[in-house]
């Protein structure tokens, strides 16, 4: 009896320490007016494959991203450079859907719109209107994915070509577990 009372009392313990240490985290928020660029894809519907090629897509567009907005020193560069390459954009995202059989297009613009508030890793953006890179695929009525492409917060480029996306959720399991 004792030893169990004392397993359990380890684990509320545990529990405690990594609650305390998870609300001590620092974490910054970002309101609107924010120098930011971000990115919108919003899938043809809520079809698994649908789904499944707008994260093909993601990919394919971060790759090339990670890249092209290296150079980047302000939004405003980001921007530029964003708009000088959205016919690219728009060829890579229609290569994706060709390369998965849809028979869908994809649309590609640089606009201004409203975004919900969402956390990436240990940033808050508040909810507010965001310049963003929009793609919409096909008639665009599924879930969306969106992130952040400046400055860039949701990938790194790992120098050789691929993408890492990263889980704040696994980065916290594994330094409290792992």
């Amino acid at each position: 009896m004792k030893k169990g009372i004392v397993v359990i009392l380890s684990f509320l313990i545990i529990f405690i320490f990594c609650g305390i240490n998870f609300v001590r985290s620092t974490h910054t928020t970002i309101e609107e007016g924010y120098e930011l660029l971000r990115i919108h894809i919003r899938a043809n519907s809520n079809d698994k494959d649908d789904q499944s090629v707008k994260l093909l897509v993601r990919d394919a567009v971060a790759q090339y991203l990670s890249s092209a907005l290296r150079t980047a020193s302000s939004l405003e560069k980001a921007k530029q450079i964003v708009s000088d390459k959205l016919t690219t954009l728009t060829e890579i995202s229609n290569r994706v859907l060709r390369e998965n059989d849809k028979t869908y297009a994809s649309s590609v613009k640089l606009t201004n719109e409203y975004f919900p508030t969402r956390a990436y890793n240990d940033i808050v953006v508040k909810s507010g209107h965001y310049d963003a890179l929009v793609i919409s695929l096909g008639e665009a009525k599924g879930d969306n994915w969106w992130c952040i492409i400046y400055p860039q917060l949701c990938y790194q480029s790992t120098g050789n070509g691929k993408v890492v996306y990263r889980s704040k959720l696994k980065e916290l399991w594994d330094k409290y577990f792992g």
